[in-house]
C-alpha cells in the first residue's frame, strides 16, 4: 500500500471512528449516516480531486453536523451556521475564480444566526435594546470628516512673465537667423525611425513567444481535462494561462503568485506547468 492510500485510509478510520463515538454518546443515528456518506464522498474527492465530489461531500458534512448540534443538541439556528460552514470549506480547499460557495456560506450563516437570536430571545432583551441606543448615541457624536477636505490640491496661481523683447537691429544690420541644417534633421529623423522600428519588432517578437506558450498550455490543459473527465477551464482558466506565458515562472513559490493558481492546483499541475516552460 502506497503511503498516500495509507494516510487516506488512516483519516477514514479516524472519521468512523469519530462518528461512532459521537453516536454511541448522543444515541441518534440520523446524522451518522448522512456523515459516513460525506466521508466517503471526501475520500473519494482526495482519491479523484473532483469538484463535484468535493460540493457534495462538503455540504453533506454541514449538513450531518446541523442535525447533531440542531435535532440532537437543540442549539437553534445551527443547521444553517454548520451548512453554510460545509460550503466556506469548499472554497478553502479548491478556491475558484467565482468564489461563489462564499456567497452561498455567508447567507446560510446569517440567516442562522438570526433565527438563533430570535429563538433565543435576544432580539427582545433588554440588552439588545441598550445595544441599538449606545448605536444611535455613537452615530451621532461621531465627528465626521468635513467634506471635501484633503480631497482638493491647492494650485498656486501663474505667475506671469515678461515677454522677451524682440531682438533689435540697427539700420542696414542684417539680423541674425539660425536654421537648422538640413543634414542634421534628416539624420535625426531617420535615426528615431530606425529606433521605433527596433522597439516594434522587439515587441512583436514578445508577443509571438507569448503566443505559442499559450497555445502549448492550452494544448496541455485540454489534454489534462480529457484525462480527469472534467471540462477544460476547470484545470486552468483562460486568464492563468495567458499569465503564465506571460511571468514565465521559473520556481514553484513564483508559480503560486499567479492569479488563479491556488494550493491544489500547484500541488497537482505545478510541476507539469514549469516542465513546459523549460521546453518551449
Amino acid at each position: 500500500m502506497s503511503e498516500n492510500n495509507q494516510r487516506l485510509v488512516a483519516y477514514i478510520l479516524i472519521a468512523l471512528g469519530a462518528l461512532t463515538l459521537l453516536q454511541r454518546i448522543t444515541g441518534s443515528a440520523g446524522w451518522l449516516i448522512v456523515g459516513v456518506i460525506a466521508v466517503a464522498f471526501l475520500a473519494a474527492y482526495i482519491s479523484r480531486k473532483h469538484y463535484g465530489l468535493l460540493i457534495t461531500g462538503a455540504a453533506l458534512a454541514g449538513i450531518s453536523i446541523g442535525i447533531l448540534l440542531e435535532g440532537v443538541w437543540g442549539l437553534n439556528g445551527s443547521f444553517l451556521i454548520s451548512l453554510g460552514a460545509g460550503f466556506f470549506a469548499i472554497d478553502a480547499v479548491e478556491r475558484k475564480p467565482s468564489r461563489w460557495p462564499i456567497y452561498v456560506a455567508a447567507i446560510l450563516a446569517g440567516l442562522g444566526i438570526i433565527i438563533g437570536l430570535v429563538e433565543s430571545g435576544l432580539l427582545t432583551s433588554i440588552w439588545f435594546a441598550i445595544l441599538l441606543i449606545l448605536g444611535g448615541i455613537f452615530l451621532i457624536l461621531r465627528k465626521d470628516k468635513p467634506l471635501g477636505s484633503g480631497n482638493w490640491v491647492h494650485v498656486n496661481p501663474a505667475t506671469p512673465t515678461s515677454a522677451k523683447p524682440a531682438p533689435t537691429s540697427t539700420p542696414g544690420e542684417t539680423p541674425e537667423t539660425n536654421f537648422p541644417q538640413a543634414e542634421t534633421v534628416q539624420t535625426i529623423s531617420d535615426s528615431e525611425q530606425k529606433q521605433e522600428g527596433k522597439a516594434e519588432a522587439d515587441d512583436a517578437g514578445v508577443s509571438n513567444a507569448n503566443g505559442e506558450l499559450v497555445k502549448k498550455l492550452e494544448l496541455w490543459r485540454r489534454e489534462t481535462a480529457k484525462e480527469e473527465g472534467k471540462a477544460a477551464y476547470l484545470v486552468l482558466t483562460n486568464e492563468s494561462l495567458e499569465l503564465i506565458a506571460q511571468e514565465k515562472p521559473q520556481n514553484l513559490d513564483q508559480l503560486a503568485d499567479i492569479k488563479g493558481i491556488g494550493k491544489v492546483k500547484l500541488e497537482r499541475y505545478g510541476t507539469q506547468i514549469l516542465e513546459l516552460l523549460k521546453h518551449p
